[in-house]
């Protein structure tokens, strides 16, 4: 978790224009379709911003939940105890000195609520950030496709309706649509680069992070799940229980959300073929090659460029967890 953490700020820290940056692109995307009254697009945005939102709240009740539940334990154990002379931390901590002395404990449980309560909102801040920057890509895939679907049909009939097209005008009509469409197309593919930069930008901000990430949050499953098993049916397992489902729900959204941008990416190409492509021209043709061929390489997220983040990535933690979980457990029998 200190790693994470180390991490998360190097990357605000060092990296603060680019962040900026992207924030500020969100609002002038959003602000834009709103301008454009593109129902559309605009819908997929406001979904992606409404998810975003409620991530951050799940983020902000479980964590500060997990840590109420960690540092008022203590005082729930004394009080049932009835035994004053008792000094539990809400997290297990060797210390330079000794906590029989009552300032010295009072010292030592303050600063353990004050680590941990700054420690958390760092970690909300940099997830909830992240995580919107991932759905930003998302919504802006899934508007990618409904452009290029529109090329085809729905440019058809917004031209005939314009020009209020007769059968004889067929040729001149179809040489308009090629003219029109191949500026549409034009800036489909710069809008699909965009989303290629953009996601650049995102993965070398968390790549390390999540690698770094990956082999912590292994080993902390499996330390987890052993000292369960030490405890055996305990009240301490309703402790550790929340902070592991805490735990797995936080690295999950990276690895679902992840795994969402690759399959949306891979849609792309869909929509090329579905977008009425044979009436286009030749030139325009070669242009809806470019884009499903472009299409055919995924957007991926990367774990320090070894792993990819997906849902796949994801069970092969919970795997490695668990074989570091049977490893340990066959040493200590």
């Amino acid at each position: 978790m200190n790693d994470f953490l180390r991490n998360s700020a190097f990357v605000f820290y060092t990296r603060r224009d680019e962040i900026l940056s992207i924030a500020e692109e969100m609002d002038r995307h959003v602000e834009k379709l709103s301008r454009e009254n593109d129902e559309g697009k605009l819908k997929h945005f406001l979904n992606c911003q409404r998810r975003s939102r409620a991530i951050g709240q799940f983020f902000w009740n479980t964590t500060f939940g997990t840590i109420f539940v960690m540092y008022a334990w203590p005082v729930f154990i004394i009080f049932r105890k009835g035994d004053y002379s008792l000094r539990p931390l809400g997290v297990r901590t060797y210390l330079p000195f000794s906590l029989n002395a009552t300032g010295n404990y009072v010292v030592a449980y303050a600063g353990e609520i004050i680590l941990g309560s700054a420690m958390t909102m760092h970690t909300i801040a940099f997830d909830t950030f992240f995580v919107g920057c991932i759905l930003f890509a998302i919504a802006r895939l899934r508007s990618l496709q409904l452009s290029i679907e529109a090329v085809g049909l729905d440019m058809k009939k917004k031209l005939r309706a314009q020009n209020n097209v007769g059968p004889w005008e067929e040729e001149n009509f179809f040489q308009q649509f090629r003219v029109t469409s191949r500026t549409e197309l034009k800036k489909c593919v710069e809008e699909h680069q965009e989303i290629f930069a953009l996601c650049k930008i995102i993965d070398s901000m968390l790549s390390l992070t999540l690698f770094v990430v990956f082999f912590i949050y292994a080993g902390i499953i499996c330390l987890v799940g052993f000292n369960a098993m030490l405890l055996g049916p305990s009240w301490n397992l309703l402790k550790l229980g929340q902070y592991l489902g805490a735990l797995l729900v936080q690295i999950c959204l990276y690895y679902w959300h992840g795994n969402e941008l690759m399959t949306e990416s891979l849609k792309v190409a869909d929509s090329a073929v579905r977008c009425d492509w044979y009436d286009f021209g030749e030139s325009n043709i070669k242009t809806i090659v470019f884009i499903i061929f472009r299409s055919q390489k995924p957007i991926l997220l990367t774990a320090g460029k070894f792993y990819k983040v997906t849902l796949e990535t994801f069970l092969l933690l919970l795997s490695s967890s668990y074989s570091y979980f049977a490893i340990l457990k066959q040493f200590y029998e």
